[in-house]
């Protein structure tokens, strides 16, 4: 319901969205009918996460879930205007969410309907109510959703995109001096200078969304419990904390120093997911010019994964910034690497002019859900085009879509 097309909503859509039985918290609120405070809880969504409004659905005063069968309220011409009105009327800055009125199946005679209100974080903050003087805030508790905030978030909330974006990068940086400290006695020369990197992190944090004190047992059960049972025995092994992190720092042995490469992953309480590479590929003769991308493919793949995962083992639910980059791969051969056969190797391009590539894309982590399996092969095309091999569209389509599919399969 948070990423569904807007055209696609409906009555039905609601019905299976409450037979999950989603308590209200942060981002779900259910109302039988138009509160007197409507406008407290779209500024509040607006000031925080964003969410979702379902007015028509009455929920259970104990457990907070949806009653069903959906009861609905009347019917009638104009409730798109009145959500209109009360934002305009009662809120500053003004905020207008997306508004969809749902009508029930009329098999009672009666006409009913759910009003669905989508409402998105907004980059205007704050948005006030009651004459412009009180901001709120969501919050997860299911009894009291919302809170007045303290002067110091309402600053925050004044200054959130630079405030956010400074600390978003700050994070960012943090990460890439800790690979650099810790690579400095494994790398040398030039070899420093290429890598693979791979990340999430939430667009603008604000708060750490997890106690940096839980981190590891967070991360470590959300793995296991996923399936990334190799991972969770690589930080459960050699993982440490940091500043307000877990990290792992893992070096294959090899017979010299000069044959090493090192494999570097983070996991911050703010929300970051970060996997950083050197090339592998650089450790023998065989490999020295060539550019595996299935190993860029498969790191995109389980770190965007594995980011979810962390995302709703915790609840966050905000905006997020996915992020690639890779350097050091100029005068090499593109290449895939058939796991089926020791000897499988299929030449992709030879890439001899771009020596970098970068990539950000911003959304909703419910979004990166839906359209994982569209958003990672978009980055490896674009990738690709880079390398040279943008010549043929169809042909680049085609090879980003096959490779893909072969990572999804495990092969």
């Amino acid at each position: 319901m948070f990423t569904l097309p807007f055209e696609q909503i409906n009555y039905e859509k609601i019905e299976t969205f409450c037979k999950e039985q989603i308590a209200e918290g942060e981002t779900i609120e259910y109302k039988s009918d138009f509160p007197s405070d409507l406008e407290k809880s779209i500024s509040a969504m607006a000031n925080t996460y964003g969410g979702i409004i379902l007015i028509g659905v009455k929920a259970d005063k104990t457990r907070n879930v949806p009653i069903l069968p959906i009861e609905g309220r009347d019917l009638s011409e104009g409730l798109e205007e009145k959500i209109t009105s009360i934002c305009l009327r009662k809120i500053y800055q003004p905020y207008f969410p997306l508004v969809k009125v749902c009508p029930l199946p009329n098999v009672k005679g009666e006409n009913k309907c759910v009003v669905f209100i989508r409402v998105y974080e907004s980059d205007q903050t704050p948005h006030a109510i009651n004459n412009n003087t009180n901001v709120y805030l969501r919050i997860k508790s299911q009894n009291e959703p919302f809170r007045k905030a303290t002067i110091d978030e309402i600053e925050w909330l004044k200054n959130k995109r630079k405030k956010a974006i400074d600390l978003r990068e700050t994070i960012l940086t943090r990460a890439e001096e800790r690979y650099q400290m810790l690579s400095q006695r494994v790398l040398d020369g030039s070899r420093k200078l290429r890598f693979r990197k791979s990340f999430v992190v939430p667009l603008y944090p604000a708060n750490q969304i997890v106690l940096c004190y839980e981190l590891f047992g967070s991360i470590l059960r959300t793995l296991r419990a996923s399936g990334f049972e190799m991972q969770a025995s690589i930080l459960e092994r050699i993982g440490k904390t940091a500043r307000e992190v877990v990290y792992y720092f893992d070096t294959p042995e090899v017979d010299s120093k000069e044959n090493r490469y090192i494999q570097y992953g983070e996991f911050s309480s703010y929300g970051l997911v970060l996997r950083k590479m050197s090339f592998w590929e650089d450790c023998s003769s065989t490999n020295i010019n060539k550019f595996y991308v299935n190993s860029l493919l498969q790191q995109i793949h389980e770190t965007f994964k594995i980011g979810l995962l962390f995302y709703s083992a915790v609840g966050y639910n905000g905006l997020i910034r996915v992020g690639v980059d890779v350097q050091g791969f100029r005068n090499r051969e593109m290449a895939w690497e058939h796991k089926s056969s020791p000897f499988g190797v299929e030449s992709i391009v030879w890439n001899e002019a771009e020596n970098q590539f970068s990539y950000t894309q911003d959304l909703l982590v419910l979004e990166l859900e839906k359209k994982l399996d569209s958003v990672i092969p978009e980055i490896y095309k674009q990738f690709l085009f880079a390398c040279g091999l943008g010549k043929d569209k169809n042909h680049l389509e085609n090879v980003a879509v096959k490779h893909y599919n072969l990572i999804k399969q495990g092969q």
